[in-house]
């Protein structure tokens, strides 16, 4: 498996070459937005409570267990955008999540809203098209909380058992 930068040094190096300047300024950011967006997720799932994020999963808690479980679930949009395969928890068994708060990542990384929002769904676009390609194996460190794993078509996100 690849480093756990990886995919965000890549990401990183393809808004760099972009011709577009807004992409420019969102490669300067990506590894701020990545540290912002998962410290944000990890202080709510520290809190029980879940959270969406639009481009890319929902981070919720099983109903019904005594000890609040933490899960994952892509988003069909994520899904069948970028034509992977992942195993879902059934969406009845989970507690209600709000979205993700970008006003909130965006203060952690020290940037407007807009530009972490841009950055979020840049990496996440980066994250599906390499899912996609089907042609590695890696893995990108999501905080204290887990990691996105990739393997050929199939990606995961696995909890670090640590942190549950």
């Amino acid at each position: 498996m690849g480093s756990s930068t990886a995919l965000l040094l890549e990401c990183k190096r393809e808004l760099e070459t972009s011709t577009y300047d807004y992409d420019h300024i969102l490669a300067s950011s990506v590894l701020d937005v990545w540290l912002g967006l998962t410290a944000h997720v990890e202080r709510h799932l520290v809190l029980e409570k879940g959270l969406v994020v639009p481009v890319f999963g929902k981070f919720a808690f099983v109903k019904g267990k005594d000890v609040p479980t933490p899960t994952f679930a892509f988003t069909d949009k994520f899904l069948k955008s970028y034509r992977v395969t992942s195993k879902r928890p059934l969406p009845a068994l989970t507690w209600h999540c709000g979205d993700v708060n970008y006003s909130t990542v965006a203060a952690d990384a020290r940037m407007m809203k807009d530009q972490a929002q841009h950055t979020v769904e840049a990496i996440f676009k980066h994250v599906g098209d390499v899912a996609q390609a089907g042609t590695r194996s890696c893995r990108l460190s999501f905080g204290g909380v887990g990691h996105i794993a990739i393997e050929g078509k199939c990606i995961a996100f696995r909890y670090d058992p640590a942190f549950l």
